[in-house]
């Protein structure tokens, strides 16, 4: 089993992205790259692949970076997937189709949303809705959630963000917190899981590209790469909350031991998610079906009640310190490390767990429905 080095920049992971087709030409009889600019002055692109067989059965999609800092383990285990499960796939009837940074703004500049703000994962409303009002309870908090003034001394500002957060929590309860913290809301750009007004350029590309994956094949798998939620040293494999299958009955099929459906009671709700916007393409007349969609959500802080109230300040602070600079380079340096780590551990152990859960999860989900080879 050979090992994975992982990305540290967004250029040499473009640059192996666009290079590995040559490896690809060896075995597919077509291999395709689609390029969409989004910012060609700072060289910043979303990147597609397409490896075309000469009788389409079935697809695999892999897409990585929809929130930029995310792409480089996404990145790395798009690469896994090249040097370890390609070669398990029957080029003659399996295509793929790989997608590269999604958000090539945020993934260069290590943020989370968009060159707008914007995040991704909120944003595929695709009824053109973008309401204001939703969420009013991320309004009722937006002192908490959206400080309008610079960070001072970080242990001071800590200590107070820990005060505000016990005072929500004794009036609001942790649960009712947490989802007005992670929901979404179109209401406040400077705040933490902005979902925007308009549908996002990003957004457009990968709802072209799944709708043309969706018309050329009659059926598919999607897995898309996340970090930051969940426990540290187990990734989880999330599915929508209409997936039909129970997770401990997909969790016996897989092999593998955390999938958990994106609701209140196993993960948490979203509105907006690419996954359930790629998946209501399957309505549109001439499509195929996909047999399977989900997110691999590699934990990054924890679980634990410390850990989650960690992970919400160093969302806040990031947002906060993005919109109104902080004048001490000290505190500016720590809120950029903290941010980090909650996307990009550094943590050798965390990084080799990654991959083996990822390797669990690839081959679990390909066996299932029949994708590999041998």
């Amino acid at each position: 089993m050979s090992a994975v080095p992982f990305f540290e920049t967004y250029q040499s992971s473009r640059a192996w992205f666009l290079a590995e087709g040559e490896v690809w030409r060896l075995r597919w009889p077509e291999v395709r790259y689609q390029t969409f600019p989004i910012d060609p002055a700072q060289d910043l692109w979303v990147d597609a692949c397409w490896l075309e067989p000469q009788d389409r059965q079935k697809l695999v999609v892999i897409s990585t970076g929809e929130h930029g800092i995310e792409g480089y383990a996404g990145t790395t285990m798009l690469r896994l997937f090249s040097q370890e499960f390609l070669p398990l796939l029957d080029p003659s009837t399996t295509g793929v189709l790989l997608i590269h940074a999604i958000n090539p703004w945020g993934m260069l500049h290590h943020r989370k949303v968009n060159e707008n703000g914007v995040d991704l994962n909120r944003n595929f409303i695709l009824d053109g809705r973008f309401d204001p009002a939703f969420n009013p309870d991320f309004a009722r908090n937006q002192e908490l959630y959206s400080p309008a003034r610079p960070l001072g001394w970080l242990e001071w500002e800590y200590a107070a963000i820990l005060f505000k957060i016990a005072r929500a929590v004794a009036k609001q309860g942790v649960a009712s917190l947490s989802r007005a913290s992670l929901l979404g809301q179109y209401s406040h750009p400077q705040a933490m899981f902005y979902g925007g007004r308009q549908l996002q350029p990003q957004a457009q590309i990968v709802l072209d590209l799944a709708s043309e994956a969706l018309r050329s094949y009659p059926r598919g798998l999607v897995m898309d790469q996340h970090t930051g939620y969940g426990p540290r040293y187990q990734m989880s494999i999330t599915v929508l909350p209409d997936e039909p299958l129970d997770s401990e009955e997909l969790q016996r099929r897989f092999a593998y031991p955390l999938v958990q459906k994106v609701n209140p009671e196993e993960f948490y709700q979203i509105n907006g998610d690419m996954t359930a916007g790629i998946a209501s393409l399957q309505a549109e007349p001439g499509s195929g079906k996909l047999d399977f969609i989900c997110a691999f959500e590699f934990g990054t802080y924890g679980e634990s009640l410390a850990s989650r109230i960690r992970s919400l300040i160093a969302m806040i602070f990031e947002s906060q310190n993005y919109a109104f600079p902080s004048r001490s380079a000290r505190t500016d340096r720590l809120v950029r490390q903290w941010f980090k780590e909650l996307y990009f551990p550094e943590e050798l152990k965390w990084r080799t767990k990654a991959l083996a859960d990822a390797r669990q999860a690839f081959e679990g989900i390909l066996k299932t429905f029949g994708y590999l080879e041998r």
